[in-house]
């Protein structure tokens, strides 16, 4: 059944396959059905095997099955009495052609025997390339290259078809790094990219403190990444919390010790979920000839090269937080008779004590200070001097008691127990100004103290 004529009523109006059926049309104007399309519909033929057909005058099959370009068929009888058709392979697809007769008349007879020439990937593909991959067969081969984001294409990128079957394909042209992308894993670090461009290449990288991540050398100030040739920068200044460098050399071969057992002859796989860092300073351990060789310092002359490795190890103490202030979390602010028996009971087998100081808003050698007391008891309550106002001086504002006899600062857990590189300058007295007053690795620093009551830093 069909109608129309409706005004603004278009297709079907009330067609229907046995009868009158209302609201199922489509209109511009009028409403009716909200969601619909209109296609047309074109048939394309289908391109007939190659074939050198001879003359045929009986009944014949249809198209054989398994023909292709693959083929080369010539016909001279098509009835299955007396039934002649022979094939061979084209060139370029391996294989024996082989022709069977059709199972009944007007069926197509079968061809059999020539396989198509598959193309692989390349083994190594080009840094910065992008391949999308329709048809590997080396006759309709359809692979497109271009370059991932991040690089430009160095003049025409062309892809060309293997010359033998499951032979790689063959890529001309090459991808140029435009911009730096990150790496996969940040974690640690707080990154500012100013500029990803390698011609004004520009990223910001510190250590994320909030997490517990320290730069691992402490007091200096820290790297911007690197643009690697493939395209992405580098992090590696930061070791999580409970880590420190290695410096010592006793210490570089019991890593190197460590590293044996992976049998790979890469820090990298050194200790395995151990955190590592490219930075060349610290422990170095590099490959060479075969040969791992261990230094508590750089190289001189020698270049990095992948393998080289300076290794965080971890700690063999363990923190406990006494007190925090603005975005450091879990929040914890110990009373005083309790912050003070932590610290007395933390007590080393000499007696000493060393405590840390975290900041993240504070200048780089002050975000992270040690404290090195060598008794809990030199004075009445830490509390008060850490947190309340820092450490008495002999008069007024000057020098705080015990200076560099009973307890010294550091930058660094490391410097701190092996009593290296204490800091030269400190100052206290001031009421309400907490730890660490203008104290500095070598003259006064304002404005990096923690107060309770005064201000001072917020984290």
């Amino acid at each position: 059944f069909c109608n129309g004529g409706d005004p603004n009523v278009a297709f079907p109006r009330d067609c229907g396959p046995k009868g009158h059926v209302g609201g199922q049309w489509n209109s511009l104007t009028r409403g009716g059905q909200p969601n619909w399309r209109i296609s047309v519909y074109k048939k394309v033929a289908v391109a007939a095997p190659v074939a050198k057909a001879a003359a045929a005058t009986d009944a014949t099959g249809d198209k054989p099955i398994g023909a292709s370009d693959a083929y080369v068929v010539e016909e001279e009888k098509l009835t299955r009495d007396g039934f002649q058709v022979t094939a061979t392979c084209r060139d370029g697809y391996p294989g024996d052609a082989k022709v069977t007769v059709c199972g009944r008349h007007g069926m197509p007879y079968v061809l059999s025997g020539c396989t198509e020439s598959i193309c692989l990937a390349p083994a190594n593909l080009p840094v910065g390339f992008v391949l999308e991959e329709k048809n590997l067969d080396a006759h309709h081969f359809d692979v497109k290259v271009s370059c991932k984001s991040g690089f430009s294409p160095n003049g025409k990128m062309l892809v060309w078809p293997c010359a033998a079957d499951t032979s790689p394909y063959i890529i001309e042209g090459t991808c140029s790094v435009r911009e730096c992308i990150p790496p996969t894993d940040t974690t640690g670090y707080i990154v500012r990219e100013i500029s990803k461009s390698v011609l004004d290449f520009n990223v910001e990288v510190t250590c994320d403190f909030n997490r517990g991540y320290r730069p691992i050398a402490a007091g200096q100030a820290y790297s911007t990444g690197t643009c690697l040739p493939s395209g992405t920068y580098e992090l590696n200044e930061c070791c999580p919390t409970g880590y420190s460098i290695i410096t010592s050399l006793d210490d570089c071969k019991a890593a190197y010790d460590q590293l044996q057992p992976k049998a790979t002859g890469k820090a990298a796989q050194w200790g395995g979920n151990a955190p590592r860092t490219s930075r060349p300073t610290g422990c170095y351990l590099y490959t060479g000839n075969g040969n791992t060789h261990y230094n508590p310092t750089d190289v001189v002359g020698k270049t990095m090269a992948g393998d080289d490795m300076v290794i965080c190890k971890q700690a063999s103490g363990q923190w406990t937080t006494l007190y925090t202030k603005g975005s450091f979390s879990p929040n914890v602010a110990s009373p005083q008779d309790d912050f003070d028996h932590k610290i007395e009971d933390s007590a080393a087998s000499d007696g000493s004590v060393i405590i840390r100081r975290e900041c993240t808003n504070c200048r780089a050698d002050h975000k992270d200070i040690y404290l090195k007391m060598k008794n809990s008891k030199i004075w009445p309550s830490p509390y008060q001097a850490l947190l309340v106002t820092w450490a008495d001086t002999n008069s007024g504002r000057g020098t705080p008691k015990g200076f560099k006899t009973n307890f010294n600062l550091y930058s660094s857990l490391d410097d701190a127990e092996n009593d290296r590189n204490p800091w030269g300058f400190c100052n206290g007295g001031d009421p309400n100004v907490a730890f660490p007053r203008d104290c500095g690795p070598k003259g006064a620093v304002g404005g990096q103290w923690n107060s309770l009551t005064r201000g001072g830093q917020p984290n």
